[in-house]
């Protein structure tokens, strides 16, 4: 029987990196799915896991202006276990996933742990307090059908693209990204939808890789929505190559735009 857990990962936006992602040559990051799982714990759950078993990665994006709902990063079945003295490494198989944003708030708030002494308790018992408190250990769901609907339901869901310009357009696209994962909207942004090399440590990527990994977002997304900023569609950047692909249905967003009130403070 497949057993499912669950655990924290930080994502957070830096702004210190100059260079846009398609301004760079060398290759890395797995785009289709995540390659594996990383901890530095060694007992615990960790011992628990098994080959063939989902691993659910929660995230909450955390940003100079605010940071995001939960919701969750990556699917991550188990395809081999490294256990060693500095912590475990589970390599992805090839039904892991990434998932694009959308909150997950709900979800978390109604999910339910396996205890080590037996039992079952509500894996996020407080709200207030930040989600990764709960998960900075890894955690065994009671039911993991519950996260595989959830699952499902956001694969399903008509998704948005948002696109901007990284150098003068971030934070305004952070708070319409905001506004409309708040709506319930699932959303692909770059700052959570590329490999995580790639989105937070600016790592580089050929375009080659890059290119039809964007336009394939677009493709899927019901709706392009394109952060207005003095530099957005500048030639020869990302925004003007999403702009041109996207064509008539980009609609372009006039910023500032309004921080929703379900965004959190960073």
């Amino acid at each position: 029987m497949v057993a499912h857990f669950m655990h924290y990962v930080c994502r957070t936006i830096r702004m210190r990196f100059p260079m846009e992602v398609g301004e760079v040559t060398a290759s890395t990051g797995h785009f289709a799915r995540p390659a594996f799982h990383v901890t530095h714990a060694v007992n615990g759950w960790v011992r628990d896991v098994r080959e063939h078993d989902v691993i659910w990665l929660v995230s909450q994006l955390k940003t100079p202006w605010g940071s995001l709902p939960p919701g969750i990063d990556a699917r991550i079945e188990v395809a081999s276990i490294e256990h060693g003295c500095a912590g475990t490494r589970f390599t992805a198989g090839p039904r892991s996933a990434w998932i694009p944003m959308r909150d997950a708030t709900e979800l978390l708030g109604t999910a339910r742990g396996v205890l080590k002494s037996g039992g079952s308790a509500r894996l996020w018992t407080n709200p207030e307090r930040h989600i990764g408190q709960y998960l900075q250990g890894m955690r065994a769901l009671e039911d993991g059908a519950l996260v595989d609907a959830w699952f499902q339901m956001a694969r399903e869901a008509k998704m948005e693209f948002v696109s901007y310009r990284q150098l003068d357009g971030t934070r305004d696209a952070f708070h319409y990204v905001a506004k409309r994962v708040c709506l319930g909207k699932t959303v692909f942004w770059d700052r959570w939808g590329l490999p995580r090399g790639i989105a937070e440590r600016r790592e580089a990527s050929p375009r080659a890789q890059l290119d039809p990994y964007l336009t394939s977002a677009m493709d899927r997304a019901a709706t392009v929505w394109g952060i207005a900023s003095p530099r957005y569609g500048e030639p020869g950047s990302y925004s003007a190559y999403e702009q041109q692909y996207a064509g008539v249905r980009l609609v372009l967003v006039q910023c500032p735009v309004a921080v929703h009130a379900c965004t959190q403070k960073a």
